[in-house]
């Protein structure tokens, strides 16, 4: 069974109902653990890849933004055209280990055939959590144990 993300699968079943957002930062801190079924920490992001969407983004100077992919395609030929090239993205989510970011945080990418919309906040700082240790109930691990689809 291949791998496919949570947006590639509601396309296969909505079709063009889904709009597809996807969120990028170039540095600040998020909620993560090192390890699966390991306990959350605060970790400092590292800054953006020179090769990558979130560079090109922070290097816009703009300090957040949205980017609707469908209209400005549209409507800009040059827009259009770089969204089309194929950049390394950063993928940050359960786990983060930024000794090892771009073996595991990055993959190849062409923003324009992936995303409906992209939202960028050129510096981002977790949201204070209510717990940071993972419960060791067998409840609490099947509710958050990972999975393919």
């Amino acid at each position: 069974m291949s791998k496919r993300g949570l947006g590639q699968l509601c396309c296969e079943v909505f079709g063009g109902e889904v709009a597809v957002l996807r969120c990028g930062t170039h540095t600040g801190t998020v909620a993560a653990a090192r390890n699966w079924d390991g306990d959350m920490e605060i970790v400092v992001v590292l800054p953006s890849r020179p090769d990558s969407c979130e560079r090109q983004a922070h290097d816009t100077g703009l300090r957040s933004f949205v980017l609707n992919s469908r209209e400005a395609s549209k409507n800009d030929e040059s827009l259009k055209k770089e969204l089309m090239k194929q950049k390394l993205e950063t993928f940050i989510g359960v786990t983060y280990k930024p000794g090892t970011e771009l073996r595991s945080h990055h993959s190849s990418a062409v923003l324009g055939k992936q995303l409906d919309a992209y939202k960028w906040f050129d510096e981002s700082h977790v949201v204070q959590a209510l717990e940071k240790t993972q419960p060791r109930t067998p409840l609490a691990q099947g509710e958050t144990y990972p999975f393919e689809l």
